[in-house]
């Protein structure tokens, strides 16, 4: 009896995989179809019209009480959070016939692989044309070699295409801090883990990085001649920083040990990266919120030389934060700043939250929303 129920089972397993397989080469129900215009295809649409992008991070944790179909429909870029940087496994058969391997060993916070495809068939049905992105590392998964990681990336750009991704966010935070990118070995990892990442995948899957607020900022508060977080041609360099006018909190930021982590990353990686998500929230102890101007504009230097989507990052889980996306005036006035450039340059730049459909928000999500769409259109 107890032969004849394991083999019952290989063979619904069996079966199930084969159709998962087969509808993978036509396209399975988490991807978007041929249908839909490619994600680069799509970025490059909103360019054209010069319509600021609206994103956000969708915890793969909240999956246990909401659907991802549910997500306000102004949201065009979705980033599913988080994988692991150095995910490992055999085949999408073995992460199928146990379900428990999809959280260990990818590292998403679905109850199995079935879950996941059930949400992401919804969203694809609901929101064809929605960019759904896949987030490597965040605060909390560190590799556990960055040989691992690097190790891995077949496997990502394999999982990438098998689950439905149109692409990849990295948010790598050595132990759960930007500061550690200005570390030359950090850095390097950093761009050899994009480069072959960009090597592995499809030509039409997106790359994204996060960054920290004050990461295109040259950094002043080093005495190292080989630090890597300076940057003389760009209009944030050292040289801005010597002037008595610059604002307090900005010659702050500057001065901090995550200052200008951005900075070799980009100028290595070049056009490999498509779109750069600002955390802003990494500075919530400032007390003038209005550098969020000069935060932005130091990244969009490099979004105009790299031809970079900039999307600035607000968060939902904290009141006192004095980047607040509830505020209409003050979402308002980044929102203006940002449509002059995107006109300037024929550019999609955007904002972005941490996080959607969390329970913990102290804010109410479909306003901050509506702020970002009357802000950016």
């Amino acid at each position: 009896m107890k032969y004849s129920i394991a083999r019952s089972f290989f063979f619904l397993s069996l079966f199930f995989f084969i159709n998962i397989s087969k509808n993978a080469i036509r396209g399975h129900p988490a991807r978007p179809g041929e249908s839909r215009k490619s994600a680069r295809e799509l970025i490059k649409s909103y360019k054209e019209r010069e319509h600021g992008i609206i994103q956000g991070y969708y915890p793969s944790w909240v999956s246990y009480n909401h659907n991802m179909k549910d997500v306000n429909p102004e949201v065009n870029l979705l980033y599913l959070s988080f994988a692991k940087l150095d995910l490992s496994y055999d085949d999408i058969n073995s992460i199928i016939t146990t379900p428990s391997l999809f959280k260990s060993l990818i590292g998403l916070e679905y109850i199995g692989i079935n879950e996941y495809f059930n949400d992401a068939m919804q969203l694809r049905k609901a929101r064809p044309d929605i960019i759904m992105i896949l987030s490597l590392g965040g605060e909390n998964y560190q590799p556990s070699s960055l040989d691992a990681a690097l190790n891995s990336t077949e496997k990502i750009a394999n999982l990438v295409d098998e689950l439905g991704f149109d692409g990849i966010d990295v948010d790598y935070e050595p132990n759960g801090s930007f500061d550690a990118l200005n570390n030359i070995n950090q850095a390097d990892f950093f761009v050899k883990f994009v480069t072959k990442m960009k090597e592995y995948m499809c030509e039409d899957k997106l790359i994204s990085m996060s960054h920290s607020s004050n990461g295109a900022l040259s950094c002043i508060g080093f005495h190292d001649p080989t630090k890597i977080c300076l940057d003389d041609n760009s209009p944030y360099n050292a040289n801005y920083f010597q002037n008595p006018s610059v604002k307090p909190e900005l010659l702050r930021g500057a001065n901090m040990a995550s200052a200008g982590s951005a900075i070799y990353i980009m100028n290595n990686l070049k056009d490999i990266v498509d779109i750069i998500f600002v955390q802003t929230f990494n500075y919530n102890n400032t007390n003038d919120p209005s550098i969020i101007h000069e935060l932005y504009d130091s990244y969009a230097y490099y979004g105009r030389k790299y031809d970079y989507v900039i999307i600035m990052g607000f968060n939902m889980m904290f009141s006192d934060n004095p980047f607040k996306p509830n505020d209409k005036a003050y979402v308002k006035s980044i929102g203006d700043t940002i449509k002059k450039q995107n006109k300037l340059n024929k550019a999609a730049d955007g904002l972005g939250l941490w996080s959607l459909s969390n329970n913990l928000a102290v804010f109410n999500e479909n306003e901050v929303i509506q702020n970002f769409v009357e802000a950016l259109h």
